[in-house]
């Protein structure tokens, strides 16, 4: 395997636990593991890991998933959306 294919693997197998975790969301529960602010690290999370995986249609939908939760972790995405549109159109003009 190449290198870019096992880092995909891998980015692949930290999106499915983010996912998993994802289903323990409890966002009116300040006490809950999963959490509200909690919940939009994890969008985050899965906003870089499908960015570097070159699928910026999940990268921008959890990109906004966490900027919609208006919290700190909201402001990161936002910041970051940027990125994800000039990596976006790079991607597009080269392949």
């Amino acid at each position: 395997k190449d290198k870019l294919s096992a880092a995909k693997d891998k980015l692949q197998a930290a999106v499915t636990i983010w996912e998993k975790a994802l289903t323990e969301s409890n966002l009116n529960d300040k006490n809950a593991r999963i959490d509200k602010n909690v919940t939009t690290a994890l969008y985050v999370n899965l906003m870089e890991a499908y960015l570097w995986m070159d699928d910026f249609s999940n990268a921008e939908m959890n990109g906004n998933k966490a900027i919609n939760m208006d919290n700190k972790y909201g402001r990161d995405a936002r910041d970051r959306m940027p990125m994800v549109q000039w990596q976006k159109d790079r991607y597009n003009a080269n392949n």
